[in-house]
């Protein structure tokens, strides 16, 4: 590597913040190592992604770890490794009847995916971004008899790199809904385009299901169950009432809210 690769040592007290550009903030781990093609701010980046080792376990073999950083910088000059870029930390814990996290580290298992995915792409700064989260969540939980065959995930795009297969802004505020057959091209929820209610999703779910034989889905069906689930497992300091979630309000304006809402009399 003599002439074609320059080695700095930085002190992670000082320049930890780096970490995000190469996709390794989450968690932050030390040693860490990449490499960045020149030292301006905007430089393509490249992680030496350690898998399933330890930073400690990583280190502590001097000849394993030599072997496998050299063989990381060859490879980085060959071009043969993917670009870095910030991203979440691995779902390493998924089961099913959960929503699968995808981040960009994990981005080719979402482009390839093992299963039929019905994927959310949103930012974690929306409105009322924790009652849309129980919504999907209880979502994923009425899907779990389905798991085999079809899986409910979210890619949030506030903390991770947004690719050009998605093209809005980073930090948008607004939802969208994709599904992803295996071996098949993405297909986008396009009315609503944004922000689209549990019942239009369970409605584009089950259009889009139909191609495969193993799922048969009923929208009516799977949305009283989501009603159901909802009342069981409400967002914290909400309520649910006919599909709808509303802010919590204060003691004593429940009563105004009715009053408010009943019929009137004409004049």
């Amino acid at each position: 590597l003599l002439g074609r690769m320059a080695f700095v040592k930085q002190k992670k007290s000082m320049y930890s913040y780096e970490l995000r550009d190469y996709g390794l903030a989450h968690p932050e781990e030390f040693p860490a190592f990449g490499i960045a093609e020149n030292i301006s701010w905007n430089a393509r980046k490249f992680a030496l992604d350690l898998a399933a080792s330890t930073p400690k376990e990583f280190w502590s073999d001097p000849s394993l770890s030599r072997a496998k950083l050299l063989e990381f910088c060859e490879s980085v000059l060959a071009g043969n490794i993917p670009e870095a870029h910030e991203s979440g930390m691995i779902h390493s814990n998924w089961t099913k009847g959960e929503v699968k996290r995808f981040v960009w580290r994990s981005f080719q298992e979402l482009k390839s995916p093992q299963t039929n995915l019905l994927l959310e792409i949103y930012g974690r700064y929306r409105t009322n971004h924790e009652v849309k989260s129980k919504e999907v969540e209880n979502l994923a939980q009425v899907l779990q008899p389905y798991a085999e065959h079809v899986t409910v995930a979210g890619y949030d795009t506030a903390d991770n790199y947004l690719p050009a297969e998605f093209p809005r802004e980073k930090y948008a505020s607004h939802s969208e809904w994709y599904w992803i057959p295996v071996g098949g091209s993405a297909t986008k929820l396009s009315k609503p385009k944004k922000d689209a209610s549990v019942k239009k999703v369970l409605q584009f779910l089950t259009s889009q299901a139909a191609q495969v034989p193993e799922l048969k889905l009923s929208s009516p069906e799977l949305f009283a169950k989501w009603e159901a689930a909802m009342k069981e497992n409400p967002p914290a300091g909400g309520s649910e009432d006919d599909g709808i979630i509303r802010d919590a309000l204060p003691a004593g304006l429940e009563d105004l809210e009715a009053a408010a809402s009943s019929p009137k009399d004409d004049l």
